[in-house]
């Protein structure tokens, strides 16, 4: 008897769970206890000491899971549905305040360095480059949690027309879910930083107070063009890779396996980029030098430094990457057995 109890709560709960994830945050409580109350007095109607049986039958006759939210909110069709549309527009705010700060600050940076021959034209550039950067950030946001919705791997698929109440999924721990927060943080960072990588270069410099300040760029501008393309390589496999969290938000070895080819070709690009001598300004360490930046002697060898200091970048980004996979494949071990359906 106790067996059969069990298995009528967990089956509502997760029939129920698989409803209400898929209609607006601000509905979810109250058709919740509705849908709870509906089932309890359907399987009163059918039976005084309901079994296994009359659950499975309570709900098949209700429909699947998918169905159901549909007649909830009447809605057959979107591009980015209840389950995301509202943290589609929290994460779109955010998003485009990063971009407008990040722009701002790029141009102000730019102006600064560099100040334009004619204000008019600046004003204008600047008007342009923002609204350019809004319209780029909008548009691959919106193509992203489109694609989440449309191929995200937590919706039920039934194999046939006959589905049962047992082939749903369970309903996931707290523990083993993945806070949405901590993606959208990483993304707003990585698209802030990617701006600024495209837009303003030089902000990225060392800045040598004195008579005049003395800007001496840490990469090789000359080469900007060619070797911003993968640093943008690199920033997209990164909002890749915390799209696929968003995508999992859980745990399993699905999720192991996609970040962990991430990781590997986000691991591979960076040490090329890294290691590359074009990256790099080469003048930096002489100029550093020659005007005697930050009290520095003429014969400091300042190179041999900043060739250290790559390789301990390089070696922060491996045993980053490895942290992060072993991670991820250890928490996936360890909620495996949440993937399991009932018996």
């Amino acid at each position: 008897m106790e067996s059969q109890e069990k298995y009528i709560k967990d089956v509502t709960d997760r029939y129920i769970y698989q409803v209400i994830k898929r209609l607006p945050v601000s509905q979810r409580e109250d058709i919740r206890k509705e849908l709870a109350g509906l089932i309890e007095d359907m399987l009163a109607e059918r039976s005084p000491n309901p079994g296994r049986e009359d659950i499975d039958a309570v709900l098949t006759e209700l429909g699947r899971p998918s169905e159901l939210a549909d007649k909830y909110r009447d809605v057959k069709q979107h591009l980015i549905g209840p389950e995301y549309f509202s943290l589609y527009i929290f994460v779109l705010k955010i998003v485009m305040g990063a971009t407008a700060l990040g722009m701002a600050i790029a141009m102000a940076v730019g102006f600064a360095t560099a100040p334009p021959e004619n204000i008019g034209v600046g004003i204008g550039e600047f008007i342009s480059s923002m609204v350019m950067a809004l319209v780029q950030a909008f548009a691959w946001l919106t193509l992203g949690f489109a694609l989440v919705e449309r191929y995200n791997t937590k919706k039920i698929k039934f194999p046939d027309e006959h589905w049962k109440p047992s082939d749903l999924p369970p309903v996931p721990l707290e523990k083993e879910t993945i806070k949405r927060s901590d993606p959208i943080a990483a993304m707003v960072f990585t698209l802030l930083v990617m701006i600024l990588f495209n837009v303003a270069p030089q902000i990225f410099s060392v800045y040598v107070p004195g008579d005049t300040l003395t800007v001496v760029p840490i990469f090789d501008l000359s080469h900007w063009s060619e070797t911003v393309v993968v640093f943008n390589f690199v920033f997209a496999l990164s909002l890749a890779k915390e799209f696929i969290r968003l995508l999992f938000g859980r745990y399993n070895m699905k999720l192991a396996v996609g970040i962990s080819v991430v990781n590997v070709l986000s691991l591979a690009t960076s040490i090329a980029l890294l290691t590359s001598p074009a990256t790099w300004n080469p003048d930096l360490a002489s100029t550093l030098t020659s005007i005697h930046a930050f009290g520095m002697a003429s014969d400091f060898n300042l190179a041999y430094y900043l060739d250290l200091f790559v390789k301990v970048l390089v070696g922060l980004v491996i045993l980053g990457c490895i942290v992060d996979t072993v991670t991820v494949f250890a928490r996936a071990v360890k909620f495996s057995v949440s993937e399991k359906t009932l018996t």
